[in-house]
C-alpha cells in the first residue's frame, strides 16, 4: 500500500491556511499534519515532525521567504518544500540534494543532471566545508 505524504503548511494569512488545509484534507491520500503562522515555530514543527512537503505561501517579497525555505532545508533536508504564490497562481518546488565531490566531472555530472552518490551532510547549507575534497581533473 502507498504511503500518505504528509503535508505542513506555513503562511501567515491564517484563513489560507485554513482553507488549503480544509481542501487537502478532502483529497484522498494526502495527510496534513499542521500549520503554522510563525515562521520559526514552524521550521521548529517540521524538525519535530518531518512532513514529507512544506507548503508555504510566499508573496512579492520572496526573500523574506526564501530564508524560510532554507532554514527548513537545513532542518529537513529531505523535505519537499512548495512555494505557493497566489498572486501569479505560481508554484515552485524546492528540495535539497547535495553530491561529494571528488573529481572534476562530478562537477560536470551535477551540471548536466546525472546520478551522482549522495553525500550523508550537507555543507552548502550549514556552511561547513571538507578540506579533505579535491578537485582531480
Amino acid at each position: 500500500m502507498e504511503m500518505m505524504p504528509s503535508i505542513f503548511i506555513i503562511s501567515n494569512h491564517i484563513m489560507f491556511s485554513y482553507g488549503l488545509e480544509s481542501l487537502l484534507k478532502q483529497e484522498p491520500g494526502l495527510k496534513v499534519m499542521g500549520q503554522e503562522t510563525d515562521a520559526a515555530k514552524a521550521i521548529k514543527r517540521i524538525e519535530e515532525i518531518r512532513p514529507d512537503v512544506v507548503i508555504i505561501y510566499t508573496d512579492e517579497a520572496l526573500d523574506s521567504s526564501s530564508l524560510i525555505i532554507i532554514n527548513i532545508l537545513k532542518v529537513h533536508p529531505k523535505a519537499k518544500v512548495i512555494g505557493l504564490n497566489v498572486q501569479n497562481n505560481i508554484f515552485y518546488v524546492y528540495q535539497a540534494s547535495e553530491w561529494t565531490v571528488t573529481r572534476w566531472d562530478d562537477l560536470v555530472k551535477a551540471i548536466r543532471d546525472q546520478d551522482l552518490p549522495p553525500s550523508s551532510e550537507f555543507p552548502f547549507l550549514t556552511n561547513n566545508s571538507s578540506s579533505n575534497q579535491s578537485w582531480e581533473h
